[in-house]
């Protein structure tokens, strides 16, 4: 009997992950072929990718997850979800309509928007592209009293 064989395809190395490090060595142990590629988004896919019995994609830009339509069939997570989950509007929209409960919503478009309603909100950028965390404030946090600063696309309540 083979082992599985898994092949992620990642848009950043895996030891930036809070969590794919760990899984990659869970199924390691547990006898599982895993690789790792993290393919510049104009290169070439990697070589090998027929071999894999499924592939876990996370981070890729959008042209190479439309390279990789040929492997449907093996995704953990299909480029349509990959897509959206960087986009928080389109992802927020997309639950919403699926009937899954999400907080009210709304589009910021300038900082002014933001501070006019307190500091009681989760403001988010409208990319989730930036990392875990990255362009998130939680409520009780300062706001950027800076109007210059990058203006939050998507505000959301908790």
């Amino acid at each position: 009997m083979t082992s599985a064989r898994i092949t992620f395809l990642v848009g950043k190395p895996i030891e930036r992950s809070p969590v794919l490090p760990q899984v990659a060595e869970l199924l390691r142990h547990a006898g599982t072929t895993v690789q790792v590629h993290v393919p510049a988004a104009d290169a070439p896919l990697p070589n090998g990718l027929d071999d894999a019995d499924l592939l876990v994609l996370r981070g890729l830009a959008d042209k190479q997850l439309e390279r990789l339509d040929p492997w449907a069939a093996r995704y953990c997570n299909h480029p349509v979800a990959s897509r959206a989950v960087t986009d928080r509007w389109r992802l927020i929209s997309m639950l919403g309509t699926a009937g899954i409960s999400v907080p009210t919503t709304w589009i910021a478009t300038s900082w002014s928007q933001v501070l006019d309603v307190g500091d009681d909100l989760v403001v988010k950028a409208a990319t989730a592209a930036t990392g875990r965390g990255a362009g998130v404030l939680l409520p009780g946090e300062p706001r950027p009293a800076d109007r210059g600063s990058p203006v939050p696309t998507c505000s959301s309540s908790r």
